[in-house]
């Protein structure tokens, strides 16, 4: 990837909470790859309260742009190798 192009990461996000969080509850939160495609990829979260139960869960997808070109750019063979692809051919809008 050439250093000198302007990259940025278009984030959505999709959050359920289910159940409150307090100050100070120690709280596990999770964090594994969902799924990819040519240029964007998905991460699945959980936030987990202290008795086993799922308090908020959801996924952030991010896509890499070149925002002086206002282009999509193909997702890199350093972060695509840890994410499985998406189905046949990958995604088609991202």
């Amino acid at each position: 990837m050439n250093s000198d192009i302007s990259i940025t990461w278009r984030r959505w996000i999709c959050c359920n909470y289910r159940l409150e969080c307090f100050l100070d509850e120690a709280l596990e939160i999770i964090t594994r790859p969902l799924q990819r495609g040519n240029k964007s990829f998905t991460l699945a979260q959980e936030i987990i309260k202290p008795d086993g139960r799922i308090a908020i869960d959801g996924s952030v997808t991010s896509l890499i742009m070149d925002m002086e070109r206002h282009q999509t750019l193909p997702l890199p063979e350093c972060l695509a190798r840890y994410f499985p692809l998406r189905g046949p051919g990958g995604d088609s809008a991202a």
